[in-house]
């Protein structure tokens, strides 16, 4: 979607402003005090490494998870899983560009003792991205069409930020390409897992195409 610019470049480093689209991500993460973070890196992986580095220069501990093959949403987390372990995790995808306070996003998280949380937001092209569903307490009862229809339910997009358990990812085999939404958040919906939304009001904007 982005050619030819990223046959040298790996989308993530593409410039908004001064600064790569990664290092968005990266400061987010930071200036809300997680400072260990684990970077999924595939096309032209070197340079994102060469880049960041250690993530010193950011006040963070950088630990790169390099796919060889692509594992898709799912699969790229399933595949850290024992790295994941130790407890709550954020996920931010690096091409998003988001104004998010995670620190409330976790606090609603953990009150609601959700085994998920995605980050959602209302807007004109909230279709395009997939339809999340969600009641009056925000708690998810339908996405992309699967689940159990409710009186009630109001439709969300999804920010691609989302605050997990370690034992969300048991729900998506190991070495399988897959999306953690049609696949992980799916299964989970039909285990009667707790899926939470947290809805968010700031700025937001897609650097995929």
């Amino acid at each position: 979607r982005m050619l030819p610019i990223t046959e040298n470049t790996p989308k993530p480093l593409l410039p908004v402003g001064n600064l790569p689209l990664i290092a968005y991500a990266v400061k987010l993460l930071a200036h809300h005090g997680i400072k260990e973070i684990i970077i999924n890196v595939h096309h032209l992986a070197s340079k994102c490494q060469e880049y960041l580095g250690d993530g010193s220069e950011y006040g963070v501990e950088i630990t790169y998870s390099i796919e060889e093959e692509i594992l898709g949403t799912g699969g790229g987390l399933r595949r850290m899983r024992d790295q994941l372990n130790d407890g709550t995790f954020v996920v931010v995808n690096s091409d998003t560009l988001i104004d998010v306070d995670l620190g409330k996003a976790i606090e609603h998280h953990r009150e609601n003792e959700a085994l998920a949380t995605m980050v959602v937001r209302r807007g004109d092209d909230q279709e395009d991205y997939g339809q999340i569903e969600i009641d009056e307490a925000g708690q998810i009862g339908r996405i992309l069409g699967q689940g159990e229809i409710q009186e009630g339910l109001k439709p969300v997009m999804f920010t691609g930020v989302q605050i997990l358990e370690p034992e969300f990812l048991d729900f998506i085999p190991p070495d399988v390409e897959t999306c953690i939404v049609r696949y992980g958040y799916i299964k989970a919906l039909a285990n009667g897992s707790k899926l939470m939304s947290y809805m968010n009001d700031g700025f937001w904007a897609d650097a995929g195409t």
